[in-house]
């Protein structure tokens, strides 16, 4: 067998080597078939690693279509790319898919979706996952998500939230895919893995954002958001209106392994007392010890706090002297005050309890007492020698059995605090 510019030309044998001859040929034929093996897996290769984002193949190597694993057969354009269109086309086509069950846009949204988790792996992680964003595993990904969401009519908990058919107050991890600034404040786009959502935030999350605690891909768990402007839509189909609103006091970010979407614990996480933010909206859940109660206050609409130890029959009374009052109306709400502490919200910070306990401070240890003090309050008793109420202040002296005497002074209007209006001289208090 001689070679001559590629080609093969085998010479006519003698009779008595023609079986030899036909032996070579069939090991030829072999040696042909196994090269031609080779041709098109390098082919299959590099189109794999032909890029689904319209970037260059690394051989221009034009190849007629791609034949995934799920039997999907896709053709790439002229300049050998292969992108959404063809991506698209060739999974409408695909055996076992109903394209009339597809809602408009749900490839590529989907497709979005997909090639960035991908494309993270791959970043992320490029010994562990170097070449999985590939054409291969795109198709796959697409018809898992047709399965689950198509065929076995499964949604995703933003779904869920846009169709009304479950509380966004439940606890959930969300993905940051876009941040939107807006003159001095921020939005921003979360997702699901499977839907994205506008999300309005408040301010200690917006500077969360500036400080760079908050940016694309970081995972958030929230509980208590509210969705607004929304009384049910497929999540393709919602408007700019439609967003999720959340706040700071419910939201922590989480870490990067969380699985996206409804947490098996669904109601509020627990915070600490010492990140919790007066402009951070609402608390969904605080694990603390009670340390002090303090006696009901009550408050009127004009901000005018009331101090009574009786608070049924202050409230009757104050009552009844506004409602004579035909210019304004005041509505009396009780308020409660207490004193909390964390309870172990640290394994290693235990707290010691009885040091909080409450105690009687005599009026002849109140020169050393504050220097111990944990809240700067104290409780004492005595009798009430004195009472003295000015329009802009309110006084009470008060002696213990050794009379020694202790000045209690109220700087403000009896008309704004009403404390000693049931108070007499001669009254044991405490």
């Amino acid at each position: 067998m001689t070679v001559h510019s590629n080609t093969f030309s085998l010479s006519k044998p003698a009779e008595a080597d023609a079986r030899v001859w036909l032996g070579n040929l069939d090991k030829e034929r072999l040696l042909l078939q196994e090269q031609l093996r080779i041709v098109n897996e390098k082919q299959a290769i590099l189109a794999q690693q032909a890029t689904i984002l319209d970037l260059p193949m690394k051989e221009k190597i034009k190849i007629s279509h791609v034949t995934t694993e799920d039997g999907a057969v896709i053709i790439p354009n002229v300049d050998s790319k292969i992108g959404i269109s063809e991506i698209e086309h060739s999974f409408k086509l695909l055996e076992g898919v109903d394209r009339t069950l597809i809602p408009s846009n749900w490839i590529r949204n989907h497709y979005k979706w997909i090639i960035w988790k991908l494309a993270s792996y791959e970043r992320m992680f490029p010994h562990i996952f170097d070449g999985c964003l590939s054409v291969e595993n795109v198709m796959q990904q697409l018809k898992y998500r047709y399965d689950v969401e198509i065929d076995r009519a499964q949604r995703s908990a933003l779904r869920k939230i846009f169709e009304a058919d479950d509380c966004p107050q439940k606890r959930m991890v969300l993905c940051v895919s876009k941040v939107i600034k807006i003159n001095d404040t921020y939005e921003l786009e979360l997702t699901d893995g499977w839907y994205p959502i506008r999300t309005v935030i408040d301010l200690p999350l917006c500077d969360q954002i500036t400080r760079g605690k908050i940016k694309i891909g970081t995972k958030m768990i929230v509980c208590g958001a509210e969705l607004m402007n929304c009384e049910g839509c497929h999540p393709l189909e919602a408007t700019d209106l439609i967003h999720l609103k959340i706040s700071f006091n419910s939201t922590r970010r989480a870490l990067w392994w969380c699985k996206l979407g409804y947490q098996k614990q669904a109601g509020p996480f627990v915070i600490p007392l010492s990140s919790i933010n007066m402009n951070g909206g609402k608390i969904g859940c605080l694990k603390c010890f009670i340390l002090r109660v303090y006696p009901e206050m009550l408050t009127s609409t004009q901000n005018t706090i009331l101090y009574n130890y009786s608070l049924d029959k202050s409230t009757s009374t104050h009552t009844t002297e506004w409602n004579d009052d035909k210019t304004s109306q005041r509505a009396v709400k009780a308020l409660l005050k207490i004193k909390i502490v964390d309870a172990c919200y640290n394994s290693d910070k235990i707290h010691d309890l009885q040091k909080f306990k409450r105690k009687v401070t005599h009026i002849k240890d109140m020169e050393t007492f504050f220097d111990n003090s944990l809240f700067n309050e104290f409780d004492t008793v005595g009798i009430v020698v004195k009472k003295i109420i000015n329009e802009a202040d309110q006084q009470v002296w008060m002696a213990d059995r050794e009379q020694r005497l202790l000045l209690i002074n109220i700087c403000d209007s009896p008309k704004n605090i009403l404390v000693l209006d049931m108070i007499n001289e001669g009254q044991i208090v405490s």
